[in-house]
């Protein structure tokens, strides 16, 4: 027995014309006799369980059957329509990637997922290069193209991501949401219905964001990820954005963290350095596709996100080709423009997103020792001179 009808371009469903007709039965079953009570109990017994095997399938087995609306569309319209609209935001820790993944996740029609690579095990049996890369596109195309069923690696990514949803660094509220939670801590096991993680995906959220970290990148270069990406998802309009910041700003945010040590420690070169051998051949990679992937591949620098974040925030939905809300608009003016209550009280959690936007991007200049800048722009200089960024007594002289 069906769960719903097509009635001209609505799908209706059946379940409460089904309880509505056990009700009527059961009416009719204290003014029977006894031979009719017997087939009427047994006819109220058979449409409440109808009625309950169409909810569990709605809310937890199958996918609800697809009914063709009867609008005539051409072979080209129909695969544009039905293509998703999906975005990649990737780049170093300190960059302004936060703020920009929590954004999307702002909003309510975004299938999203911050650092998915915490999650995932690298290391167990999985000890090659190759199959890194290739289990790091298969969870990202099980988020941007909803195709967790299609890959092992993105079954197993489900599992995974169910017993480490406390610790912190892996963040997921669609993966967390009502379509898969019980409203408490009780979460359904993912990697047993990766279908109906791929339907709820395509069909309650209109568009997919993750946000990658470069470090927990395999070989922390973005080469093995794209183009690979794009080409095994012709069916997805997927958009990659770079977010990158002047190293001067990076260390210095990290120092003030205490994830590096300040100059002159004898390791703090090696850390620069590391940071910035990191960035420079991900940006390099990206200027070589743009010939190719131009309308697919975006660079944003965090001194742009700091001057003007609701310009970016518009620039960002266009480039995606997502609609931005007034939702989203209000959430970025409120995390940049924070009230002095509200700033002091983040700033004592220093992972925290909200800032106050204005003049943040160029506070190392104010800040930094003049010794520390002069040994990252020498050991930074190819990043340096790729992003077109002058060296502070330059600028000074200037």
């Amino acid at each position: 027995m069906e769960c719903k009808r097509k009635v001209g371009n609505d799908v209706v469903p059946l379940e409460p014309i089904y309880l509505n007709s056990a009700v009527l039965l059961a009416m009719l079953y204290l003014t029977s006799r006894f031979a009719y009570k017997v087939i009427t109990a047994l006819v109220v017994a058979f449409l409440l369980g109808v009625v309950l095997v169409c909810i569990a399938r709605e809310l937890f087995l199958e996918e609800p059957e697809r009914v063709s609306t009867g609008t005539a569309e051409s072979p080209r319209d129909a695969r544009e329509s039905s293509r998703r609209r999906s975005l990649l935001l990737f780049g170093h820790d300190r960059s302004g990637t936060t703020l920009l993944s929590k954004m999307f996740d702002s909003d309510s029609r975004v299938f999203g997922m911050y650092e998915p690579f915490w999650t995932t095990h690298w290391d167990m049996a999985r000890p090659t290069f190759d199959e890194k890369v290739r289990l790091a596109r298969d969870v990202l195309t099980g988020f941007l193209s909803c195709n967790f069923s299609a890959s092992e690696n993105g079954v197993d990514f489900l599992r995974t991501f169910r017993f480490r949803l406390d610790d912190g660094r892996s963040e997921s509220h669609a993966l967390t949401s009502k379509h898969f939670c019980n409203g408490t801590d009780e979460c359904m096991d993912l990697s047993l219905h990766p279908n109906y993680t791929d339907w709820v995906c395509r069909n309650r959220y209109k568009y997919s964001v993750v946000k990658i970290a470069t470090p927990r990148i395999p070989d922390t270069r973005i080469a093995g990820i794209l183009p690979r990406l794009f080409e095994e998802n012709p069916h997805t309009d997927i958009k990659a954005v770079h977010i990158v910041r002047d190293p001067r700003g990076n260390v210095h945010s990290r120092i003030k963290i205490e994830w590096l040590r300040d100059h002159p420690d004898p390791r703090f070169e090696n850390s620069v350095k590391q940071l910035c051998d990191e960035v420079t051949p991900n940006v390099q990679h990206l200027n070589s596709l743009l010939p190719k992937y131009g309308d697919r591949i975006m660079i944003i620098r965090y001194k742009e996100i700091a001057d003007d974040p609701v310009g970016i925030a518009k620039r960002l939905y266009k480039f995606a080709g997502f609609e931005i809300s007034d939702e989203v608009l209000d959430w970025v003016k409120r995390s940049t423009t924070p009230s002095e209550k509200t700033l002091e009280r983040e700033l004592e959690h220093p992972y925290s997103h909200v800032r106050n936007a204005t003049g943040n991007a160029e506070r190392w200049r104010k800040d930094s020792p003049i010794e520390r800048v002069r040994v990252i722009e020498r050991v930074c200089e190819p990043l340096m001179r790729i992003l077109g960024l002058e060296k502070m007594e330059t600028l000074e002289r200037n």
